[in-house]
């Protein structure tokens, strides 16, 4: 866009690194109003999701005040009917400004105006869509003051990251839980999914918590095995997982063990 130039562009990649890089679900949200507070000044942000199959609402908040239960309550109690939410439901994605879906004078008439942004000053809003399945998802962004075409382009460039660091974080979240009541699986069961006998002892052992010595310490006690033995073998086992980290393989692992014996059953 016009309005970036490269130093602006280099904010942006390094924005998006450290979204991608929140490694659990609870830090994400402050990881967002983070980056976002660093691009645009003098923000007030809150991240909300409508699940449309169970209508459950989650709502967070960077200020607390925004964060207090009768606050909370009443942006949830709102949020079905706010004035972008049409625009939203019929496709638009990026960032949208309120003012692209009724006026100004308009706006400061609703009652998300008058409940949730008049008591702290705050005026304008931009909603960021996130493209997550089966979810109406936004992050909205309020100031006092007007935003620039600048600061909407950064928005509109940061919104397919936000909903693809949500979307992983979430499917994440929901394998942990899922596969919970699966014991730890024994070298045997990762043979049965794959793996080569020296594969399933050290994922084994990676998925009990050890560091790479003391996984090489143990397998020693039978025959010398180095840590660079080790290294080249999770290499293999992140490869045949199609992961780029650790704990993504053993959830991978998980899964397919979980699915092995949901066709044995």
């Amino acid at each position: 866009m016009d309005s970036l130039d490269v130093s602006d562009v280099r904010r942006l990649m390094d924005a998006t690194k450290r979204i991608y890089a929140a490694s659990k679900h609870e830090t994400l949200s402050q990881e967002i109003f983070q980056v976002i507070s660093a691009l645009i000044p003098d923000v007030v942000l809150s991240l909300d999701q409508l699940n449309l199959k169970t209508g459950q609402i989650n709502h967070e908040a960077s200020s607390p005040l925004w964060a207090a239960p009768d606050m909370r309550s009443r942006v949830m109690e709102l949020m079905p009917s706010h004035p972008v939410m049409p625009a939203a439901l019929a496709g638009l994605k990026g960032a949208i400004r309120v003012t692209d879906c009724i006026t100004q004078r308009e706006f400061r008439e609703t009652p998300h105006y008058i409940d949730t942004m008049r008591p702290f000053g705050i005026k304008h809003q931009i909603v960021v869509t996130l493209d997550i399945p089966g979810h109406m998802a936004g992050v909205t962004v309020n100031r006092g003051s007007d935003f620039t075409d600048r600061e909407t382009a950064f928005l509109t460039l940061l919104a397919p990251h936000l909903a693809a660091a949500s979307v992983k974080r979430t499917r994440i979240d929901h394998l942990e839980k899922s596969l919970a009541s699966i014991p730890f699986p024994t070298p045997d069961q990762l043979q049965q999914v794959g793996f080569t006998a020296r594969e399933s002892e050290i994922l084994f052992w990676v998925m009990q918590g050890k560091r790479d010595p003391e996984i090489a310490a143990i397998l020693s006690e039978r025959r010398a095995v180095s840590v660079r033995t080790i290294n080249n073998h999770l290499r293999n086992i992140l490869s045949k997982m199609g992961s780029e980290t650790r704990t993504g393989a053993c959830i991978n692992a998980l899964e397919r063990i979980k699915q092995n014996l949901s066709i044995m059953a």
